[in-house]
């Protein structure tokens, strides 16, 4: 192959790219919601940060997509957005969603560079990576000085090193149950969190959505 041609996109940087144009444009679509209705002053800056980083996501696919000649996701835009300044959540859910948003896009964009192999792609989704964790960070922090950051829970420290001894171990719906593993703790806490976020943008949107359907 020729050194200085550009290969075309793989398909594991196209589904990247198209997820994150997706996600992304139904952010902005909730983060402008968010700022119309927005009354804590010590939110905002998240929020804008966070319409900023997502808007600039979308600049930047559409722009590798029409270059590549490859057609624009039909994601979501204004027409899915309603002009009511109705508040549909409080702005402790904000600051909640965005973290939520910065604890997902770390975890995405670290996928979206270790499947990619242009050059350009994984430095977009490096840099996105970047605004994402400054995002999160400032999330974070805001939620922290709040008093209103949700903690795994915490455990005792173990007073040695101890192996598993047989298989047994692996038992708690069969057999003799067990202490949960400090990675189990972790998972199932974050589920929970996650679940609760999901059910209250579900029944937020339940109650302003204009087909039953």
């Amino acid at each position: 192959m020729n050194g200085s041609r550009i290969p075309k996109l793989i398909s594991s940087e196209l589904a990247m790219l198209w997820n994150t144009y997706v996600a992304d444009s139904a952010a902005v679509c909730c983060i402008k919601h968010y700022i119309k209705t927005n009354e804590d002053p010590d939110v905002l800056p998240v929020l804008k940060y966070a319409l900023t980083i997502a808007q600039d996501h979308i600049d930047d696919i559409s722009s590798l997509f029409q270059k590549e000649d490859f057609p624009l996701p039909d994601g979501f835009n204004d027409k899915d957005l309603l002009n009511a300044t109705t508040k549909l959540f409080s702005d402790v859910t904000y600051l909640r969603f965005m973290h939520h948003l910065g604890r997902t896009g770390l975890n995405a964009y670290s996928l979206a560079k270790s499947v990619s192999a242009r050059k350009d792609v994984r430095s977009m989704f490096k840099k996105y990576y970047e605004q994402t964790e400054n995002l999160f960070d400032m999330a974070a922090k805001a939620m922290q000085e709040k008093g209103i950051f949700i903690r795994s829970p915490y455990i005792k420290y173990p007073k040695k090193v101890s192996y598993v001894s047989d298989h047994r171990f692996l038992g708690g719906i069969i057999g003799k149950s067990r202490q949960l593993l400090a990675i189990e703790i972790a998972h199932l806490g974050t589920n929970i969190e996650l679940s609760n976020i999901a059910k209250t943008m579900l029944l937020a949107f339940s109650q302003v959505a204009r087909q039953k359907k």
